[in-house]
């Protein structure tokens, strides 16, 4: 018990075998470093609060015009999106088809409509400011449209077909005046 006392008094003060005065450099830049990674801290963070400034949305019409035989004259979910491009083309019919369900908890999903053939409906959005929507068919057997991007500046509304098993714009409404 006697030892470990006498090599505590060993190292007290000392730094593990420094000097007094070494030993307080040390602290000096230890404290100078730690002041200098707050600050950095403290102006990314405020730096970060920034960049992720709401964006207030704006509102956006869709009108869908389903042709009697679009997904073989069955109801077709349709699911709408905000996505950048690269989200876009990267998506597949697996990863979204899984994004319909009301629990998948997605923040970038606007909309999940159910569209029955020969039965138009129109929507109105809340859509990110400079942000492009993603519109989905879910259909059951999807062709190579079964998606399609609307980029910014998105237009006050768009009229938009669906057929047996593909999805197109039909129409493109008028520019905004924001």
């Amino acid at each position: 018990m006697k030892i470990e006392h006498e090599h505590e008094h060993e190292h007290e003060g000392a730094g593990f075998g420094m000097s007094s005065s070494t030993s307080s450099g040390t602290r000096m830049i230890a404290r100078s470093l730690l002041a200098l990674a707050l600050l950095l801290a403290a102006g990314w963070g405020c730096a970060h609060k920034q960049s992720n400034a709401v964006v207030k949305p704006v509102q956006r019409e869709l009108f869908f015009r389903p042709r009697p035989s679009a997904n073989a004259g069955r109801p077709v979910y349709v699911l709408v999106r905000s996505v950048s491009e690269s989200e876009f083309l990267t998506d597949s019919y697996r990863k979204i088809s899984s994004m319909v369900y009301p629990n998948s908890g997605d923040p970038s999903v606007l909309l999940v409509l159910l569209v029955w053939p020969n039965r138009e409906q129109r929507v109105k959005l809340e859509i990110p400011k400079d942000k492009a929507i993603g519109v989905y068919g879910m259909f059951t057997k999807p062709g190579d449209q079964w998606k399609l991007m609307l980029t910014p500046p998105l237009r006050l509304d768009y009229t938009l077909q669906l057929e047996n098993n593909a999805i197109s714009v039909e129409r493109v409404g008028g520019a905004p005046k924001e």
